[in-house]
C-alpha cells in the first residue's frame, strides 16, 4: 500500500484556472514526481487526456478545457484564433469545434481532432491583451473570420461584433489598414460605412446599397422607436408618418406573421404606415422597390425625387 498522494495547493490553483488542464510538465514544475503522477492517474484524480495533457478531476474536459489544452500544446506564444477566439470574447455563442489555434510561423504542432493549429505571419494581427485563455485582439478575430466568409459573412460578423459593443466600425479599420493582404477587403470597407450608418443585417445592406443609395432615397432612422408602441422598426421618417419594415428569408411565418400584423395595426390606428419588403424585392428587384417606396414617400410629404441608377436604364416605373 502507499500513501494517497495530494496534489499541491499552487498546482490545483493552476488546474483551476486553466480549466481543469495541466500538462505533464506543469506537473513535473509543481513539484509532482513522475512515480506521484502515476500514482495520481491510478487514483482518478488526474485523467490522461492526450499526449503531455492531464484532466484534474473525474469530469470530461470542457470546451475551455479544450481552448487551454490547445494553447498548451502550441506553445507559450500560441494563442486563440478564429471561432474559438470569437467566442471567448463573446461574439458567438456557440461552442465550436475544433478548437483554433495560433502559433507563430514555423512552429509545427500536430492537429488533433478536436484542435487545429494555424501558423501565423509575425506583425499581422496585433499583440493580444492581458487575458485568459489568451486569443488573439476581437478585431484580429473579426478581420479574419470576414476573409474566410462571404460577403453575407462579413454584414453578419461586423454587425454582431459592433452591436455587442465589443468593437467599433473605426477601430476595425484601423485594424485593417495594418493588414497588406486582406480577404474581401473591398465588402469590408464598404460594409464598415453602413454599420457607422446603423445597418444591422445582411438585408438592411444590401437594401442600402442598391435600394436606398443608388436612387436618391431619403435615409431613415434607422432602428427607429416608435412613440406610439415603444417597439422598433428598421426605419423611420417621423416627419412623413412612414415606418420602413424589411423581412429576411422565412420571416413570415407562423406567430411571427401574426404579430407583424398586429404591429402594423397597431401603428397604422396610431396614424403610421407600414412598407415591408423581403429578401425577394431586394435582392431580385431592388430598382422597382427604389421606384414604388420613393413613390409612396412622395404622397407621404416627401418633396425630393427618385432617380435613375445605372440598373435602371431601358426601364420604365410609375415616378410619382
Amino acid at each position: 500500500m502507499y500513501a494517497r498522494t495530494a496534489v499541491g495547493l499552487e498546482l490545483r490553483e493552476l488546474s483551476r484556472t486553466q480549466s481543469g488542464i495541466i500538462s505533464r510538465q506543469q506537473a513535473l514544475d509543481g513539484g509532482l514526481s513522475k512515480t506521484a503522477i502515476g500514482r495520481l492517474l491510478r487514483d482518478g484524480q488526474f485523467q490522461r487526456w492526450d499526449a503531455g495533457l492531464y484532466v484534474v478531476g473525474a469530469a470530461a474536459p470542457s470546451w475551455k478545457g479544450m481552448v487551454w489544452g490547445g494553447l498548451l500544446l502550441g506553445g507559450e506564444r500560441a494563442r486563440a484564433g478564429g471561432l474559438t477566439a470569437a467566442r471567448l470574447d463573446g461574439l458567438t455563442d456557440t461552442d465550436e469545434l475544433p478548437i483554433e489555434i495560433m502559433v507563430p510561423h514555423g512552429v509545427r504542432v500536430a492537429a488533433r481532432e478536436w484542435v487545429r493549429f494555424t501558423r501565423e505571419q509575425a506583425g499581422v494581427r496585433r499583440a493580444s491583451l492581458a487575458r485568459e485563455p489568451r486569443r488573439v485582439r476581437i478585431e484580429d478575430s473579426v478581420l479574419d473570420l470576414c476573409a474566410r466568409g462571404s460577403a453575407g459573412d462579413v454584414v453578419m460578423w461586423t454587425t454582431a461584433a459592433v452591436q455587442r459593443r465589443l468593437t467599433t466600425p473605426a477601430r476595425l479599420l484601423t485594424a485593417m489598414q495594418s493588414r497588406a493582404r486582406l480577404g474581401n477587403r473591398w465588402v469590408l470597407e464598404e460594409i464598415l460605412g453602413s454599420v457607422v450608418d446603423g445597418v444591422h443585417s445582411n438585408l438592411e445592406f444590401r437594401y442600402v446599397r442598391d435600394v436606398e443609395r443608388p436612387h436618391g432615397l431619403p435615409t431613415p432612422i434607422r432602428q427607429y422607436r416608435v412613440p406610439t408602441s415603444g417597439g422598433y422598426a428598421d426605419g423611420g421618417y417621423p416627419d412623413y408618418g412612414v415606418l420602413l419594415e424589411l423581412d429576411g428569408r422565412g420571416y413570415h411565418s407562423g406567430i411571427r406573421e401574426f404579430r407583424d400584423r398586429a404591429r402594423d395595426n397597431r401603428h397604422a390606428s396610431a396614424g403610421w404606415t407600414t412598407f415591408r419588403f423581403g429578401t425577394y424585392e431586394i435582392y431580385g428587384d431592388p430598382c422597382g422597390v427604389a421606384w414604388s417606396f420613393g413613390g409612396n414617400l412622395v404622397d407621404h410629404g416627401w418633396r425630393g425625387s427618385v432617380r435613375r441608377c445605372r440598373r435602371c436604364r431601358g426601364r420604365s416605373f410609375d415616378a410619382k
